[in-house]
Order: C-alpha cells, then sequence, then structure tokens
C-alpha cells in the first residue's frame, strides 16, 4: 500500500505546482522578468514529467497487485474510505463534503476494478499528519515510511 500512496502522493504533489503555474499565468506571468518566467516554465515542466511518471507507475503497479495481491488494492481503497470518513465527520463546508462523498464512491470504483486510482482534489483543508500517518504507514509532506 505504501508504494501506492507514494505514487499517488507524487501525484498530489505535481498537480499542486501544476495548478499554482496555471494561476500564475493567469496573474502574474504578464509583469514576471524572462528569468522568472523560465524558472517556472522549467517547474512546470519538471513536475509534468514527475507526474507522467508516477501516474505510469501507479497504473503497472495497480495491475500488478489485481493479478498478485488484490488485498493490497483493498486495503489502500479501505484507508482512503476511512481518511476521507474522517475528514467528513470533522465537518467542512458543504462543497467539500460533496466532493470528499465523490472521491469515495471513486475509491470504490478502484476496489472494484472498474477504476485504477483517484484523482484527488488538493485543495481540502489540510488533515493531520498523524491520521494519514496510521492508516499508510507514511508522511503525508514527505512521502517517507514512519
Amino acid at each position: 500500500m505504501r508504494r501506492l500512496e507514494r505514487f499517488l502522493g507524487k501525484m498530489r504533489e505535481a498537480m499542486s505546482v501544476q495548478t499554482y503555474y496555471d494561476a500564475w499565468q493567469q496573474h502574474g506571468e504578464e509583469h514576471a522578468t524572462d528569468e522568472y518566467r523560465a524558472e517556472m516554465e522549467a517547474d512546470f515542466a519538471k513536475y509534468n514529467a514527475i507526474y507522467d511518471e508516477a501516474k505510469q507507475g501507479i497504473e503497472a503497479l495497480v495491475a500488478l497487485l489485481r493479478a498478485e495481491a488484490p488485498q493490497e488494492i483493498h486495503a489502500w481503497v479501505d484507508a482512503h474510505d476511512a481518511y476521507l470518513a474522517r475528514r467528513i465527520e470533522a465537518k467542512p463546508d458543504d462543497d467539500d463534503v460533496y466532493f470528499m462523498n465523490k472521491e469515495r464512491g471513486e475509491w470504490a470504483k478502484v476496489r472494484n476494478g472498474s477504476l485504477t486510482y483517484v484523482t484527488e482534489r488538493i485543495w481540502y483543508p489540510p488533515e493531520t499528519n498523524e491520521y494519514y500517518r496510521q492508516l499508510f504507514g507514511i508522511d503525508l509532506k514527505t512521502l517517507e515510511d514512519c
């Protein structure tokens, strides 16, 4: 499960940079120096590559685990479901609850094999790292074993 979650974590990190880059393009690029623009474009390219590599990795690992160790997929899905359920219990705003419930439904599709992974919303209010560590066995920010 840790390997699966590391791939997903790398995708989350890359999506965060991609989202920042999109906002910067809309609101800041016109004021940027050529040097800064080049830095931003290099970071964007770097994180696009990280995303693509993680996506390929997670797709290959899910296919392998479905064939050889489906209980790993089920444990991963159960952990995400528990994580989202706890976040819903914390009573975030209605919009977040709607999307968290939607993600729970998508994780059910991962369990039944009709979806490989869930593309998560990256802008939920932050959850405590400790609960994430308990469920997934890795640190939310570093993706290292804890």
